[in-house]
């Protein structure tokens, strides 16, 4: 992959088509991960072009117990996402 190719596809520098896209998103990154910058810096973009998201940080790293912890909350997220378009989940 050349270094144009990863930066067309980069999810920062596809705002834009999120915001073009509606899909409901949630961003959970722990302050010690490697990532932390890129997603403040997609969070900052999605709100400048008044794209809905959830976003939080949390104490954690890229690491196997952040997201074990934050998992509950995805799930909580995507069930509402379903139920909203009528999709109904046990």
């Amino acid at each position: 992959m050349t270094p144009d190719t990863y930066l067309q596809y980069s999810v920062v520098n596809m705002a834009d088509q999120i915001r073009k896209n509606g899909l409901p998103l949630v961003i959970n990154i722990g302050v010690d991960d490697f990532l932390l910058e890129p997603n403040r810096e997609l969070h900052r973009r999605l709100v400048y072009n008044h794209t809905p998201h959830d976003y939080s940080e949390q104490p954690g790293g890229h690491t196997w117990e952040f997201w074990q912890n934050a998992l509950p909350g995805h799930l909580l997220f995507f069930s509402k996402v379903l139920k909203a378009n009528g999709v109904y989940v046990l």
